[in-house]
């Protein structure tokens, strides 16, 4: 049982630092537009940024 959960976080671990980059990048942007855009546009971009993020682990999971 403990070898399958170390080998299950193993795989997640894996999988997570191949998906990193794009995801690196898009919260590096959250960050940017929260801390330096005006409130109104960082909403914006704070939501999109979510739906980015939304729509990419969607895509991850179909292929």
């Amino acid at each position: 049982m403990i070898k399958a959960i170390k080998d299950w976080l193993k795989g997640q671990l894996i999988f997570f630092l191949r998906g990193a980059t794009p995801l690196l990048f898009v919260i590096i942007f959250a960050l940017f537009a929260v801390t330096w855009l005006p409130e109104k546009i960082a909403m914006n971009a704070t939501w999109s940024v979510v739906v980015i993020v939304g729509l990419y682990i969607l895509s991850r999971k179909k292929r």
